[in-house]
């Protein structure tokens, strides 16, 4: 006799086959934009160069790219007609969508969707909120280009089972709702604040995505809005709440990739609980193995984004200063340009991958997940009380270690010849390296029901990095939107390139049209 499944999971499998028939739906149009592969494969070589030097899950890839092309031609002033047919094109070109798939009507919708986010980016507008409403106007486009909503199915599905599970102390029910889907959104979509804000102003103003929406008279309402929704991600237990989920995560990411992996058929999968523990651990001895790829991928375009970020730093300013100082120290600039990349590769080398003990855990809650018909307990979450004094002495220790770390590295350097500039040079990079390296590794715990084992091996590596990489992780958040490299490719490079690929392909149609003259 088959367990049934519990009520959660029977909207979810609901909601998962609707979006499927959706998908299903989806056919080639009869009247698809035409691009030239020449075009297409130079842009295709420029983006795959551009997005080595940004550390971005994949899956945010295609919409960050939006979002760069609609900034560079709002600042160019076109009209949103003409901005809408050449966005377009550049996805194309760089295949983040098929030809086939996109009809020339199609731009028209576009050019609303721009026309109606230009209404909003007014002079006098703070840089948040512009880049904000821009990151949100790309959601859209993006939504509008390529829409498919299997990945919010299942990320809702994961909600609605942790608000069983996740409780705190606030009494706005709506407030508590908001940021245990933010959690979810961060902790187990791994989505951007600008997806999250668009998803929630869906949510919180959906009349401002209906057609021809009048833009002007929503304007205020939208900021409004807009502000309600910025506020949530400052909100003080949104770290705490997203840690949670992550630690939480094992088992929906197993769900996500079955979902990809199977796609209808996990629909009837589900129905069987024994032939769902089957394919399951199957799924899990797949992706272990996959993992080991996905952690060389990412480690590798760390590596290529520290390499090309260091080369330029090393020839606008370490080598110019070495060369006014009167002396060339081969030494540091060779460490500072070597180590980076190396110590990535070194910290990624002792990876440990999930075990089979690992997989009946996973595969005991996904069971708990689908069909226990048992009301699940809350776990409260709150900031861990500690006593002032104890938390006091704790905060001098802190201290302490960023002293003796980054002073030891200091002296080191001293030694070895760096002069002032090397040294902050090689502590930026040092930083930014080691906290790249914990996020890469974290990627091996998708899948893992493990919390590290403490030792005085690792009591002594975390005394030695952990300041270091607080301070690189404060460096990208600070710094990440004043990326050399990304602002030399965009307004040196990739503006003059893609108005090559604007005259070019024109031509090529020029010539051949010409061409059917003669014929006909």
């Amino acid at each position: 006799m088959e367990i049934p499944l519990n009520s959660k999971t029977s909207e979810f499998i609901k909601n998962l086959s609707f979006a499927f028939e959706v998908i299903r739906k989806k056919e080639k149009v009869k009247n698809p934009i035409e691009i030239t592969k020449t075009a297409s494969s130079l842009a295709l070589i420029y983006e795959s160069a551009r997005n080595a030097v940004e550390f971005r899950a994949e899956h945010l890839i295609r919409q960050a790219a939006i979002e760069r092309i609609l900034k560079r031609r709002l600042f160019l002033n076109q009209k949103s007609q003409k901005l809408a047919n050449l966005l377009v094109k550049e996805v194309i070109w760089a295949r983040y969508i098929r030809p086939e798939f996109v009809a020339r009507e199609k731009i028209e919708e576009i050019a609303l969707i721009i026309e109606k986010y230009r209404k909003l980016l007014i002079n006098g507008l703070p840089d948040g909120i512009s880049k904000r409403i821009l990151e949100i106007a790309s959601c859209e486009i993006e939504e509008s280009l390529v829409f498919n909503p299997i990945s919010q199915v299942v990320s809702n599905y994961v909600f609605e089972l942790l608000k069983e599970r996740l409780d705190f102390e606030e009494d706005d029910e709506k407030i508590k709702n908001i940021q245990i889907y933010i959690a979810v959104e961060k902790g187990f979509g791994k989505n951007s604040d600008g997806f999250i804000a668009y998803k929630l102003l869906k949510t919180l103003m959906p009349h401002w995505f209906k057609e021809k929406v009048a833009a002007e008279n929503l304007k205020d309402e939208f900021y409004r809005t807009l502000s309600f929704i910025n506020l949530q991600f400052e909100y003080p237990l949104a770290d705490r709440l997203r840690r949670e989920v992550v630690f939480s995560s094992a088992p929906f990411n197993l769900v996500q990739e079955m979902v990809n992996r199977y796609e209808e058929e996990f629909v009837y999968l589900v129905q069987s609980k024994e032939l769902l523990e089957k394919e399951a651990e199957n799924t899990l001895e797949d992706l272990y193995r996959e993992l080991k790829d996905k952690l060389s991928r990412a480690s590798k375009r760390s590596i290529v984004y520290i390499f090309l970020t260091k080369i330029i730093v090393g020839i606008l300013l370490e080598l110019p200063i070495d060369i006014l100082l009167g002396k060339v120290n081969y030494l540091s600039l060779g460490i500072n340009l070597s180590f980076p990349p190396l110590l990535m590769f070194l910290l990624n080398l002792d990876v440990k991958l999930p075990d089979e003990e690992n997989s009946e855990k996973i595969i005991l809650l996904l069971n708990e997940y689908f069909y226990s018909q048992e009301k699940p307990k809350k776990k409260f979450v709150s900031v861990k009380p500690a006593v002032e004094k104890v938390k006091k002495v704790f905060w001098v220790f802190y201290i302490v270690m960023y002293g003796v770390t980054f002073g030891g590295i200091v002296w080191l350097l001293t030694k070895l010849g760096f002069n002032p500039v090397s040294q902050i040079i090689f502590l930026f990079f040092l930083c930014v390296v080691s906290f790249f390296a914990y996020r890469v590794r974290g990627i091996a715990k998708d899948y893992s029901m493990e919390s590290e084992k403490e030792s005085f091996l690792s009591s002594v590596k975390d005394f030695i990095f952990l300041p270091v990489i607080k301070v690189g992780q404060w460096l990208s958040l600070k710094i990440a939107s004043f990326n050399v490299l990304s602002f030399v490719l965009d307004f040196i490079i990739e503006a003059p390139l893609k108005v090559f690929l604007e005259v070019f392909e024109e031509w090529i149609h020029f010539v051949k049209e010409k061409k059917e003259e003669i014929v006909s």
